[in-house]
């Protein structure tokens, strides 16, 4: 005998959290993150929110101690590895900025909660089922982290999509410590909102089951490839004292510098806001910005000098946009200064970090090759080797 077949209705509750996920991904740090910010203060809003996941955790194993009946010390010690895998993340990470971790932190809640979600829907898998949910959150993932890539105020990126399948391994450990009873890769198990109700059945994956999984996973895939592709790799600017990475050629960098000069000319572009697309010219060039800015603030010459070096050849056009009264290029005078404190400080070919995320690794060529020989590993490993097996008796 074996697990009852998927239920729509099982699916609803993973779906809104999903839904939340992708349809926030425009303004939630840019337009609610800043406002709760700008109340609580910095201080604040980072012991808050601390507060406030932990509490989550708390209110996790207090729900779970009541509502488990059968197996309770197995059930709980699912949950407890899951939190506890979620605490020694935020031990061992340092993104280097408080307020970003903390944002970071949101992730653990958001896809921790649809993965714990996606065990009862996901039930038909049996064995496969921390695959399903980890490839269902991926795919989720995808939707989001491409949202933030498209609008300006938010960074989608690889490092983002592997924490969110961090984050679903967390979530499904809690899942199955909530909703399923009995042994995960040998029966009995019973996966449900309440299983403890139900009478314990041996859980065996379908065909079907074994087939949609194989898709979705290849499909995940696919699109990550992609994404990395789109929005990772990109190519490197070498001239005699300087080098750095651009999503542009050296040709189309120069062209895009000439275009915009023109096109801002005549109507300048306005503050960054959620509801537009980003133009990938004008966000390199605010990278360089902000890192000749840091080391002029730090004192670090040589850098602040390289990086206003790349931003006077090839985006001289955003170091002409003005704020308020002023443009963001040095005045000669500064820029001289600068210089003559850098002297000696710069070897020729000295690399700028500002652009760091955009990858010259893999190749093209590798990234692919890689991900078909993926491809053909899922469907070895994923797909029913002949026409019955695992299928459903009732």
């Amino acid at each position: 005998t074996t697990q009852r077949g998927f239920r729509w209705l099982d699916l609803l509750p993973a779906l809104m959290v999903a839904t939340w996920n992708v349809a926030s991904a425009p303004f939630l740090n840019s337009e609610l993150m800043r406002e709760i910010r700008r109340s609580l203060g910095a201080e604040g809003f980072i012991l808050v929110f601390g507060a406030t996941s932990a509490a989550f955790g708390l209110a996790v194993l207090v729900a779970a101690w009541f509502h488990l009946r059968h197996d309770r010390g197995r059930r709980l010690g699912w949950i407890a590895v899951g939190l506890a895998l979620v605490v020694a993340y935020a031990l061992v990470s340092d993104r280097g900025e408080p307020r970003e971790e903390v944002i970071e932190r949101l992730h653990f809640v958001t896809y921790g909660t649809l993965a714990a979600l996606l065990v009862v829907p996901w039930r038909r898998l049996g064995r496969w089922l921390p695959l399903g949910t980890m490839v269902g959150c991926l795919l989720v993932s995808l939707a989001d982290e491409s949202m933030q890539w498209l609008v300006p105020v938010r960074v989608g990126e690889f490092f983002d999509l592997g924490l969110n399948v961090y984050c679903s391994i967390c979530g499904t450990l809690v899942g199955l410590g909530l909703f399923s009873n009995g042994g995960l890769f040998r029966g009995p198990l019973e996966v449900g909102w309440r299983p403890e109700a139900k009478a314990r059945v041996e859980l065996r994956p379908t065909d079907g089951a074994r087939r949609a999984l194989a898709t979705c996973a290849i499909v995940a895939v696919l699109l990550t490839a992609a994404f990395i592709d789109v929005v990772h790799l990109g190519h490197r600017i070498v001239n005699d004292d300087l080098e750095f990475r651009s999503f542009f050629t050296e040709e189309e960098l120069r062209a895009r510098n000439v275009e915009a000069a023109q096109h801002w000319g005549e109507s300048p572009p306005g503050r960054l806001t959620p509801w537009e697309r980003e133009d990938w010219f004008r966000t390199e060039a605010g990278w360089h910005t902000i890192a000749r800015n840091r080391a002029w603030d730090r004192e670090d010459w040589a850098v602040a000098a390289l990086e206003n070096r790349i931003l006077e050849r090839y985006y001289g056009a955003f170091l002409d946009l003005r704020e308020g009264r002023a443009t963001r290029r040095y005045p000669p005078v500064q820029a001289t200064q600068l210089e003559k404190w850098a002297e000696g400080l710069i070897p020729n070919g000295a690399k700028s970090d500002a652009t760091e995320r955009i990858w010259l690794r893999p190749s093209r060529a590798q990234l692919w090759t890689a991900t078909l020989a993926t491809v053909l590993c899922l469907l070895l490993l994923l797909w029913p080797a002949r026409a019955g097996i695992g299928r459903s008796s009732g």
